[in-house]
């Protein structure tokens, strides 16, 4: 899924008057958090990531492809459905959705602990 797709899908789902900006902020901190938390923690080839610049043009949201293949993708539907529910003050559906965040999110991680052998050694969080 790329950040353009994401963004398209949101807004169709679920109407909003969030700038395309804080979803694109939103997407950066969620593949951030991939990256450092479930990525960089196995050997083998690791994506090259530096994030997603706030002033990012239409053409580039449409080539981003976000870091978390299908069927984990949905994950960032459910992350940006559950901002906007926080940004409105929309506490019981933030709740779910975020619910539903975390769902998708650790059958992420946990599939890809399944299927991509740790480093050895230490592994140090920053």
């Amino acid at each position: 899924m790329t950040i353009q797709e994401a963004i398209a899908l949101i807004d169709e789902q679920k109407p909003n008057t969030v700038p395309a900006a804080s979803k694109l902020r939103w997407l950066g901190e969620l593949d951030w958090e991939i990256f450092r938390d479930v990525l960089l923690t196995h050997a083998g080839t690791v994506p090259e990531f530096t994030g997603y610049p706030g002033d990012m043009s239409q053409e580039d949201r449409e080539a981003a492809v976000l870091l978390a293949p299908a069927p984990y993708d949905s994950m960032y539907l459910y992350c940006l459905e559950s901002h906007i529910d926080y940004e409105n003050g929309e506490t019981a559906r933030y709740n779910n959705s975020n619910a539903m965040f975390r769902t998708v999110f650790d059958a992420y991680r946990n599939w890809y602990n399944r299927t991509h052998k740790p480093l050895s050694g230490t592994v140090r969080f920053y």
